[in-house]
Protein backbone atom coordinates (compact mmCIF):
# COMPACT_ATOMS: atom_id res chain seq x y z
CA UNK A 1 0.00 0.00 0.00
CA UNK A 2 1.52 3.36 -1.00
CA UNK A 3 1.88 5.85 1.84
CA UNK A 4 0.43 9.30 1.67
CA UNK A 5 2.72 12.30 1.47
CA UNK A 6 3.44 13.96 4.81
CA UNK A 7 0.82 16.34 6.10
CA UNK A 8 2.22 19.52 7.65
CA UNK A 9 0.60 20.21 11.03
CA UNK A 10 0.93 22.85 13.72
CA UNK A 11 0.33 22.15 17.40
CA UNK A 12 -0.37 25.15 19.65
CA UNK A 13 0.95 24.72 23.18
CA UNK A 14 -0.52 26.20 26.36
CA UNK A 15 2.21 28.87 26.53
CA UNK A 16 1.57 30.07 22.96
CA UNK A 17 4.50 28.22 21.35
CA UNK A 18 3.58 26.55 18.06
CA UNK A 19 5.24 23.23 17.30
CA UNK A 20 5.55 22.20 13.67
CA UNK A 21 5.29 18.55 12.70
CA UNK A 22 4.78 16.24 9.78
CA UNK A 23 2.27 13.41 9.89
CA UNK A 24 2.11 10.26 7.76
CA UNK A 25 -0.64 7.68 7.57
CA UNK A 26 -0.97 4.78 5.18
CA UNK A 27 -3.27 5.45 2.24
CA UNK A 28 -6.26 3.21 1.88
CA UNK A 29 -8.09 1.31 4.55
CA UNK A 30 -10.62 2.88 6.91
CA UNK A 31 -8.91 6.19 7.69
CA UNK A 32 -11.75 7.58 9.83
CA UNK A 33 -10.89 5.14 12.60
CA UNK A 34 -7.99 5.94 14.93
CA UNK A 35 -4.82 4.02 14.07
CA UNK A 36 -3.91 0.96 16.13
CA UNK A 37 -0.30 2.10 16.40
CA UNK A 38 1.20 5.55 16.77
CA UNK A 39 4.84 6.48 16.34
CA UNK A 40 6.27 9.80 17.56
CA UNK A 41 9.64 10.62 16.00
CA UNK A 42 11.95 13.03 17.83
CA UNK A 43 15.02 14.48 16.17
CA UNK A 44 18.47 15.19 17.60
CA UNK A 45 19.75 18.45 19.06
CA UNK A 46 21.04 20.01 15.81
CA UNK A 47 18.26 18.76 13.53
CA UNK A 48 14.57 19.01 12.64
CA UNK A 49 11.63 16.74 11.80
CA UNK A 50 12.72 16.38 8.17
CA UNK A 51 15.27 13.87 9.47
CA UNK A 52 12.47 11.33 9.11
CA UNK A 53 11.51 12.33 5.55
CA UNK A 54 12.94 9.10 4.08
CA UNK A 55 12.40 6.72 7.01
CA UNK A 56 8.74 7.52 7.72
CA UNK A 57 7.38 6.46 4.31
CA UNK A 58 9.24 3.14 4.55
CA UNK A 59 7.75 2.44 7.99
CA UNK A 60 4.25 3.37 6.82
CA UNK A 61 4.59 1.42 3.57
CA UNK A 62 5.30 -1.77 5.51
CA UNK A 63 2.36 -1.35 7.89
CA UNK A 64 -1.18 -2.66 7.33
CA UNK A 65 -3.47 -0.09 5.67
CA UNK A 66 -4.65 2.59 8.06
CA UNK A 67 -3.13 0.95 11.15
CA UNK A 68 -0.16 3.24 11.76
CA UNK A 69 0.14 6.99 12.18
CA UNK A 70 3.60 8.51 12.39
CA UNK A 71 4.29 12.08 13.52
CA UNK A 72 7.73 13.71 13.34
CA UNK A 73 7.94 16.72 15.66
CA UNK A 74 10.09 19.83 15.45
CA UNK A 75 11.33 20.88 18.89
CA UNK A 76 11.09 24.56 19.89
CA UNK A 77 13.72 26.55 18.02
CA UNK A 78 14.12 23.88 15.34
CA UNK A 79 12.70 23.65 11.84
CA UNK A 80 9.36 25.43 11.48
CA UNK A 81 8.47 25.47 15.20
CA UNK A 82 8.37 28.73 17.14
CA UNK A 83 11.69 30.11 18.27
CA UNK A 84 12.19 31.70 21.67
CA UNK A 85 13.79 35.09 22.20
CA UNK A 86 17.58 35.11 22.15
CA UNK A 87 17.65 37.34 25.24
CA UNK A 88 15.43 34.95 27.23
CA UNK A 89 16.37 32.08 29.49
CA UNK A 90 18.29 29.25 27.79
CA UNK A 91 16.32 26.22 26.69
CA UNK A 92 16.79 23.19 28.92
CA UNK A 93 16.05 19.53 28.27
CA UNK A 94 13.08 19.60 30.67
CA UNK A 95 11.35 22.10 28.38
CA UNK A 96 11.59 19.64 25.51
CA UNK A 97 9.87 17.00 27.64
CA UNK A 98 7.12 19.53 28.47
CA UNK A 99 6.59 20.28 24.77
CA UNK A 100 6.49 16.59 23.84
CA UNK A 101 3.73 16.13 26.44
CA UNK A 102 1.91 19.17 25.01
CA UNK A 103 2.19 17.71 21.50
CA UNK A 104 0.78 14.36 22.63
CA UNK A 105 -2.23 16.15 24.13
CA UNK A 106 -2.75 18.26 20.99
CA UNK A 107 -2.59 15.13 18.83
CA UNK A 108 -5.19 13.47 21.05
CA UNK A 109 -2.84 10.59 21.76
CA UNK A 110 -3.21 10.94 25.55
CA UNK A 111 -6.08 12.08 27.72
CA UNK A 112 -5.87 15.55 29.17
CA UNK A 113 -4.64 15.74 32.76
CA UNK A 114 -6.41 19.07 33.30
CA UNK A 115 -9.60 17.62 34.72
CA UNK A 116 -10.86 17.78 38.28
CA UNK A 117 -11.94 14.16 38.42
CA UNK A 118 -10.18 11.77 40.75
CA UNK A 119 -9.65 8.12 40.04
CA UNK A 120 -11.31 5.62 42.41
Amino acid sequence: MAPTHPREIQLKCSDGIVLAAQSWRCAGGETTLPPKHRILCLHGWMDNCRTFHYLAPVLIENAPAGEVELVALDFVGHGLSSHKSLDGAPTVLAESVFYVAEALHQLGWVASSNNNETEP
